[in-house]
């Protein structure tokens, strides 16, 4: 969606043209303080939409507050619940990666698959999650591998995704 289809959405949707101006650099600049891709920017307008569907469904005009400020809540409201959603999808699917990756190794003793990993990681949790998720190895192979203990493998393991929960939640 361009910015013109934007405009006249909001332009059906909000007859003052002061407010119509106020919401569409709002949403504007929402949606690019939040997206990063352009699909994503296209799922963050219209989420804005929709939470301005439901400020103008739910504003009640006799209150002393301009529609604009009523519906910067709900635009906002809506969005931030979607990020949440989203980010709660994407943790999923890692955790779902990690089995199919076990499957795969099981299935198929040629698979490699190549990871990009932040350089902000301590060492010991880069080559766990090189051993774990490249290698595909047990806790009891990558504690052998790297001269530790199976608990303190388990500790790193926690710790690595604790950090990706974190750098997820960054990302929203």
């Amino acid at each position: 969606m361009n910015e013109k289809e934007l405009k006249k959405i909001i332009s059906e949707l909000i007859k003052n043209s002061d407010e119509q101006n106020k919401i569409f650099l709002f949403i504007k600049n929402i949606v690019n303080k939040y997206s990063q891709n352009q699909t994503l920017k296209e799922d963050l307008i219209q989420e804005s939409l929709i939470g301005l569907l439901k400020a103008k469904e739910k504003f009640l005009q006799n209150k002393k507050v301009n529609f604009s400020s009523y519906a910067y809540y709900w635009i906002k409201k809506q969005i931030i619940e979607f990020l949440k959603k989203e980010s709660k999808e994407q943790y999923n699917n890692i955790q779902l990666d990690e089995e199919k990756l076990i499957y795969k190794k099981e299935s198929d003793e040629h698979f490699i698959n190549k990871i990009a990993i932040p350089d902000n990681i301590p060492d010991i949790e880069k080559k766990y999650i090189v051993l774990k998720f490249e290698k595909v190895m047990s806790l009891s192979e990558i504690a052998s591998e790297l001269n530790i203990s199976r608990e303190k493998v388990r500790q790193i393991k926690i710790k690595v995704k604790q950090r990706l929960k974190n750098l997820n939640k960054n990302l929203t």
